[in-house]
């Protein structure tokens, strides 16, 4: 409970810099390596064969990872990302989910080790090292 009320408190940019800027989200709902701007069938979709789906480094969040579905034109940040997938109508559920499901229910501090992000960039094949600055 006082983990739960820990999380609520953050702020929304705090709590997904936790998450290495979405990568420990993304990774474990679309279970497979992760690769920026390759368009992948959308998770919002089952049994949907149009890859319309796509991860990409926001511009003027640093550090953060957004999704866009290019099918129906909607778009986000790890937590709208769940918030889509399961149809939840708020905020405070959404960062419940994140935390029984990603987290498996570990305090956040404890579990960010698990996913962490081993990513590439698909236009040159390098990797991404995600960074975060502080305000």
């Amino acid at each position: 409970m006082r983990e739960r009320l820990f999380l609520l408190s953050m702020k929304r940019t705090d709590f997904i810099e936790s998450l290495y800027g979405g990568w420990t989200v993304y990774r474990y709902y679309l279970g497979h390596e992760l690769t920026l701007y390759k368009h992948i069938n959308s998770p919002f979709r089952a049994g949907s064969n149009s890859s319309s789906f796509n991860l990409y480094p926001h511009q003027s969040k640093i550090g953060q990872i957004f999704w866009v579905d290019h099918r129906d034109g909607t778009f986000g940040d790890c937590i709208d990302f769940v918030r889509v997938l399961y149809n939840l109508s708020d905020y405070r559920q959404t960062v419940e989910r994140i935390q029984q499901e990603v987290l498996m229910g570990m305090p956040i501090r404890d579990a960010s080790y698990l996913y962490t992000p081993r990513v590439q960039d698909s236009r040159t094949r390098e990797p991404v090292s995600i960074t975060y600055q502080k305000q």
